[in-house]
């Protein structure tokens, strides 16, 4: 799920230098590897996939420390849009560092909000390990605080990184993210095996109350139960606020009405590397007949300052 779509696409993407390392200090766009998997064999840990060139783009702060916390910003279903170009510029302005990905021009994917296009999480979730990893091979960058945070369908990926599990079976062996903040994520409404063993960082969803595209009453429960379990992770709501609130070029409701809607879905990975809608006992996918077509999006000007605020407080926080 995302913002409206903007069909935005990074500056030079095309003529942008192939890197594996940054360590001699590049900024801007960039290109670099990841691989396209099959969402089985990312559930089951099994090291497949085709490889595949994506684009990030490195934003720096003009002043400060000499080496600054940085986070690698992920999209939703709709692609890049002005609104997360919107934080990648506006947080180096806070000391933050911003690497976003663009994880569809690579792989010719232009939306996946109305389940046209599909790509697995999996994919996406490789593609944030491999920036993490990018990331902190850069001069400029605090290896020990680079964080990560995502919006909508990219705050599922910004929760799933956190898995234990995902970390110990695709991640980079010696280098983790300090923070995982998933925004209005598309998310809660699939439970996975272990999804409650989640790395000892501090893990916060950030959802606007009046949200009818990815509704915040699964993430509350998920929460909750996480919580119980001893993770680090807390829900910070917004009242008011819908999907995509913090996007200044939305009015302040509309509906699109094509895209589809995961409100009344509980997905279960009930064996590995299986996630299954219960109703049927099929695997679950956007044409499972829970999901009905239609979602809100909309600024709420207060809202997105007081994430804002939130983001920088919890970002600038230097690890104990």
């Amino acid at each position: 799920m995302a913002l409206l779509a903007s069909g935005l696409a990074l500056s030079g993407c095309v003529s942008a230098p192939f890197v594996s390392s940054l360590e001699s200090g590049k900024l801007g766009a960039l290109r670099f590897q990841s691989l396209t998997v099959d969402e089985e064999d990312f559930l089951r840990g099994r090291k497949s996939g085709t490889p595949v060139t994506i684009t990030g783009e490195l934003r720096l702060p003009t002043t400060g420390a000499e080496r600054v916390p940085a986070v690698v910003l992920v999209h939703g279903c709709s692609g890049l849009t002005s609104a997360t170009d919107g934080w990648a510029r506006e947080l180096p302005r806070f000391g933050i560092a911003t690497f976003l990905v663009d994880s569809f021009t690579g792989r010719n994917i232009r939306e996946v909000c109305t389940g046209r296009d599909r790509i697995a999480t999996g994919s996406r979730v490789i593609d944030a390990y491999r920036a993490l990893e990018l990331l902190a091979t850069h001069p400029r960058i605090d290896a020990a605080r680079i964080a990560m945070m995502g919006f909508s369908q990219g705050g599922r990926v910004a929760l799933w990184t956190a898995f234990t599990r995902f970390q110990d079976a695709w991640g980079p062996p010696t280098v983790r993210f300090i923070t995982h903040l998933s925004v209005y994520p598309a998310a809660c409404f699939v439970t996975l095996q272990g999804d409650d063993r989640l790395a000892s960082v501090p893990v916060r969803i950030m959802h606007g109350q009046a949200d009818d595209w990815t509704t915040i009453g699964p993430c509350r429960t998920y929460v909750e139960r996480v919580r119980r379990a001893g993770a680090d992770i807390a829900m910070i709501e917004y009242p008011g606020a819908r999907h995509g609130f913090d996007s200044p070029s939305l009015p302040s409701y509309v509906r699109r009405p094509d895209v589809l809607n995961p409100s009344a879905c509980g997905f279960v990975e009930q064996e590995l590397g299986r996630i299954i809608d219960p109703a049927t006992g099929r695997l679950a996918g956007p044409d499972a007949p829970c999901f009905t077509r239609g979602g809100g999006v909309g600024y709420h000007p207060d809202a997105h300052r007081k994430l804002v605020r939130d983001v920088v407080e919890i970002l600038t926080v230097a690890p104990k």
